[in-house]
Parts: C-alpha cells; sequence; structure tokens
C-alpha cells in the first residue's frame, strides 16, 4: 500500500521491510542552471550525531559499515540521488536518519527553493520486490527563500520504524545544518562567513565533479569513439551493405560508443500493430525509438513515421533516424495531432564541431537518463523555429518598438500596419 504523505504526515515503515530505498528528485523551473545535494545526518536521542562519521554528504557517502550510502548517480533516470538504508544494521543509539536537500552555493549563487517547481521524495521497500511505500511532493508554493531542506526523517518508534514528511527550510546552507546536528565548525572570526567558508572549515568543500565535468568528459569519450568507426560507416556506404550489415555496425555503434547495454537494445518491437526497429531502455524504461536505414540510404520525413507512430502509442518522447552516416533525433508531440518535429540532424561523416558531439550525447545511455538535458534543447530548437521567430518579430510588441526607432532615427511617424507589411514583403510572408 502507497502511503501518499502531506507535510507532517507520517507512516510506518513494514516491519518486515529491513532494505529501503529512499529516492530523492526534483525539478527545476525554466532552463535554470542549479545543483542540488543529497546529505543524511544520523542522530541520537540528543538530537546530534555521535560522530562526523554520522554525516553523510558527497564527499563521504557511507557510514554505519555500509549499512546506510548516498548514491549521488543512480541508475534509476528518474531519480536524482537515493539513500540506501539497511534498517536491521542501525546501531541502537541511532535514532532518528534526516535526510537533507540543499542548493549548492546558493546563497553565493542568490538561489533558492521557489526557483525549483517540485522536490519529491518515495521510499521503495527493496527487499518486497522493489515496491513504492512512501511518496512525498514539497511544490515550490511550500518553500520561500530557502537555500537547505530537510526534507524528511526515518526514525524509531519503539521496535518500529516510522517516515515523517517534514518539509523544513533554512536560509542557511549545509554548514549551518551541519552544526545543528553536532558537526564541529571552527568560527574562523567573528564575522558571518559564507557558506562556501564554512564549507572548506569543516571539509565539506564539494570535491565531486560537476555535471559539466562529467557531460565533457563523456562527450570527449564519444568523439574518440566515433572517430574509430568512422571508417566502417564510409566503407559501408561505398559498398551499400544491406540493411542486415547495417544493423551489425549500429549494435556495435550503440553499444561502445552510447553505452547501452546489449539487454538494453531491442529489435523489432511491436505493439498494437506499430513496429519500432529498436527500442532502447533504461533500467526497464523505454526511453528512445530507433528507425534504421541501409548504410548511405537517402533518409526523408516520412520514414521516421514508424518510429513516430511506435512512440507516440507507448509514451516515448524521442525518436532517432539513421542511416549509420546521418543521425536525426525527433520530438514525438502528441498534443493536437501525432508529430515528429526535428531537433538536430548530424552527418557523421562531415568535420563535426563540438556542439554536434554535445547534442549527440544526449542520446547515449548517459544523455537519455538525464531526460532534462534532451528536454532543455528541444525547448531551444523549439523556442528558436521558423515560426516562432516570425511570430515574434510581427508580434505587435515588437513593430510599435520598430516605429519609434525608425521615427527617432528618421523623423518619420508610420503606422504600424505600413511597417507590418513591410516586414512581410522582407521575410516573405504570404
Amino acid at each position: 500500500m502507497l502511503n501518499k504523505l502531506k507535510r507532517g504526515g507520517n507512516c510506518l515503515i513494514n516491519s518486515k521491510t529491513d532494505e529501503i530505498i529512499i529516492a530523492l528528485s526534483w525539478q527545476i523551473t525554466g532552463n535554470r542552471e542549479i545543483e542540488l545535494d543529497t546529505s543524511t545526518f544520523l542522530l541520537n536521542k540528543s538530537g546530534k550525531i555521535r560522530s562526523e562519521k554520522d554525516f553523510i554528504f558527497y564527499n563521504q557517502p557511507n557510514a554505519c559499515g555500509g549499512a546506510v550510502s548516498l548514491d549521488c548517480s543512480p541508475k534509476n533516470p528518474h531519480h536524482d540521488s537515493e539513500i540506501h538504508i539497511r534498517l536491521s544494521k542501525i546501531p541502537k543509539e541511532i535514532l532518528k536518519i534526516s535526510i537533507v536537500v540543499t542548493i549548492y552555493q546558493g546563497i553565493e549563487r542568490q538561489q533558492n527553493f521557489s526557483m525549483l517547481e517540485q522536490v519529491s521524495l518515495k521510499i521503495v521497500e527493496n527487499g518486497f520486490n522493489g515496491q513504492d511505500i512512501v511518496s512525498y511532493e514539497l511544490d515550490a508554493t511550500h518553500t520561500d527563500q530557502e537555500v537547505a531542506l530537510i526534507l524528511g526523517e526515518v526514525y524509531r518508534n519503539k521496535d518500529a520504524w516510522k517516515f515523517r514528511a517534514v518539509g523544513q527550510g533554512s536560509n542557511d546552507g549545509l554548514d549551518m545544518l551541519a552544526i545543528r546536528f553536532g558537526v564541529n565548525i571552527e568560527e574562523a572570526s567573528e564575522e558571518p562567513i559564507r557558506t562556501s567558508e564554512r564549507e572548506k572549515t569543516v571539509g565539506l568543500k564539494r570535491s565531486k565533479r560537476s555535471t559539466k565535468q562529467i557531460l565533457a568528459e563523456r562527450t570527449h569519450s564519444l568523439q574518440k569513439s566515433l572517430a574509430e568507426f568512422l571508417p566502417h560507416i564510409n566503407s559501408a556506404v561505398e559498398q551499400q551493405i544491406n540493411e542486415s550489415n547495417t544493423r551489425m555496425i549500429l549494435d556495435k555503434m550503440l553499444m561502445e560508443s552510447f553505452g547501452y547495454r546489449l539487454d538494453e537494445i531491442k529489435a523489432e518491437q511491436k505493439i498494437q500493430g506499430r513496429k519500432a526497429d529498436y527500442v532502447l531502455s533504461v533500467n526497464s524504461h523505454d526511453m528512445l525509438v530507433v528507425e534504421a536505414k541501409r548504410a548511405g540510404m537517402r533518409l526523408r520525413d516520412q520514414q521516421i513515421f514508424q518510429a513516430t507512430s511506435y512512440g507516440a502509442y507507448s509514451g516515448i518522447k524521442w525518436a532517432l533516424l539513421t542511416n549509420l552516416q546521418i543521425w536525426q533525433l525527433y520530438y514525438i508531440s502528441t498534443q493536437e495531432k501525432v508529430e515528429a518535429n526535428l531537433v538536430f540532424s548530424i552527418d557523421l561523416t562531415t568535420d563535426l564541431t563540438q556542439e554536434d558531439f554535445e547534442k549527440l550525447i544526449l542520446i547515449s545511455k548517459y544523455g537519455i537518463s538525464k531526460k532534462r538535458m534532451l528536454e532543455k534543447l528541444w525547448s531551444e530548437v523549439n523556442a528558436l523555429s521558423h515560426e516562432n521567430v516570425i511570430s515574434t518579430i510581427v508580434s505587435e510588441e515588437v513593430i510599435n518598438k520598430i516605429r519609434i526607432i525608425i521615427k527617432r532615427d528618421t523623423g518619420c511617424d508610420l503606422k504600424n500596419e505600413k511597417i507590418q507589411q513591410t516586414i512581410e514583403k522582407i521575410l516573405q510572408i504570404n
């Protein structure tokens, strides 16, 4: 039974459950660059840690001999971080496990939780077929200027364990919560110390690689791997190899360059009369439909139809059309009618730019699991579409500003209609 909690609510964790996973996820408003960190404090009856070994964060991800561990890069693409807990292995003097989410350098960057649409937590019974037993969502209406948030706590209740949805925020960073829970931070002076300086004092200075660093490393690896495949692609195109041999090369590329396991590359998928050459999945979640054509075969828009139909029916947003040489990614829209919207088209046999490789990494196993990156790219492509740009240029607001500038520079006061007609002629709008 799934317990959907509101702030302040609590529930019992099944007494037969030993291992649980606390999965955290968050949704950032718009395209803001905000980094969040998860921390855990193991607290005694005084509400303090016994020693700094009871404080779990990015530089110290394990405690109690591995009974509690933090995973900042979980395999499940729908989780931003996970805390794994073996309840039977928690020492008796630990009465509470506090789950904290903080915005990295939130004070310095003037970022806070009101810039997030939602922060959510769920508890999964790992020993009972991975069933969700608790869910808790905190949206932006419950946050203000906080940069740190105690999201929830797992606590002892006599001989059982319970969970409480806390949702308590703080305008200070991780350092102040650490002090509150008993971490020893020596004040360097009587003046207020910024979060990052306090973090250096206690050893909380972030040493893990940032998302940008990881993305850059994986992009570089992809670039090297595709360079090794390029002679095989050129040869396949020149020899006009058949579709079966094309797929043999494609299979190797998907595994060796794009990082998918063999069992994550599902061929000849059919559902309700719809067919997909491939469906790529991550952690049992179908993420990308692939339509594969013979090496070098000319690609046409209608060739993506089968993959688009399959994706629309099965709830997959992304479709890929490729002939080894050209890789075209589409966003599947299902609002008014099913449509395939081109996100990018890249020819591997040309001189690729860094931007090309940064796009290609988004369809790798790593990139497709970080769905926000791909959605951000689609948002930018859609915003800069021909229709949107034209619509903006001929909008009344823009034409008003053009009229004012023309009058300022030429002294001629024109009507908006005349300016709009001229713009439409220049843009060749019928």
